[in-house]
C-alpha cells in the first residue's frame, strides 16, 4: 500500500495531511489543491514521486550537422576570389548557393541563370567574394522537374532551410581559374 492510499484510507484531518504532503515534497505543493481532494482523486501520488514521466521526448536530429564541415579551407588571408557560375544546361535555372563571405560568416543567396548563361554572382550590388573553396548549392530548373541537390548518403552535403523548406545542399570544393576566381558549373547531365 502506498502512502497516498494509506492517508486516503485513514480519514486524517487536512492539517495533518498537508503536513505530510509538505514534508514529502520538500515544498508545500498542497497549497494548490486541497489535501482531501488530492487523497480522493488519486492526484496526491505526484507529490510523493509517483508521477508518470512527463519529460519531453527528445526530437531526433539530423545525422549531419547544419553548418559546414571543418574542411572549409582557405587559400590565403588575401586570396579573395569572386564566384562565377556557368549554367551548362539549356534550361533556365534557379540556384541557391551557400558561401562563406568576406566577413567569415556563412550566407545563402538565390540567383536565376538563363539556359547556357553564365556570369559573376552579385549580392547587395557587389560581386560575391570568398576566400573559402567550400561551397554548397541547390538548384532547380524553371522549365522541368530537374533539380541539383545533395544526398543523405554523402556526409559532406548539408540540409538548410530555403524559402521555408528544408533542402539538401550539395557540397562542392571549387578550384580557382587563372584570375583567382571560383567557378561552379551546373550540367544537365551530372
Amino acid at each position: 500500500m502506498n502512502i497516498q492510499m494509506f492517508l486516503a484510507s485513514r480519514m486524517l484531518d487536512s492539517s495533518y495531511l498537508t503536513f505530510v504532503i509538505c514534508l514529502s515534497a520538500g515544498t508545500c505543493l498542497a497549497q494548490i489543491t486541497p489535501p482531501a481532494q488530492l487523497a480522493q482523486t488519486g492526484q496526491g501520488g505526484c507529490y510523493f514521486g509517483e508521477c508518470p514521466d512527463t519529460t519531453p521526448k527528445e526530437v531526433p536530429s539530423s545525422p549531419y550537422p547544419a553548418e559546414p564541415p571543418p574542411e572549409t579551407e582557405t587559400t590565403s588571408p588575401t586570396g579573395l576570389g569572386q564566384l562565377y557560375v556557368r549554367n551548362a544546361c539549356d534550361e533556365t535555372v534557379r540556384v541557391a548557393i551557400r558561401f562563406k563571405g568576406t566577413n567569415n560568416a556563412w550566407h545563402t543567396g538565390i540567383w536565376t541563370l538563363d539556359g547556357n548563361g553564365s556570369g559573376f554572382l552579385r549580392s547587395g550590388g557587389s560581386r560575391v567574394r570568398s576566400r573559402n573553396k567550400v561551397f554548397y548549392y541547390w538548384a532547380e530548373s524553371m522549365d522541368s522537374d530537374r533539380t541539383w541537390s545533395g544526398t543523405n548518403s554523402d556526409a559532406r552535403d548539408r540540409t538548410y532551410t530555403l524559402e521555408g523548406e528544408a533542402r539538401r545542399f550539395r557540397f562542392k570544393r571549387l578550384s580557382r581559374d587563372e584570375d583567382g576566381d571560383w567557378n561552379l558549373q551546373l550540367k544537365c547531365r551530372d
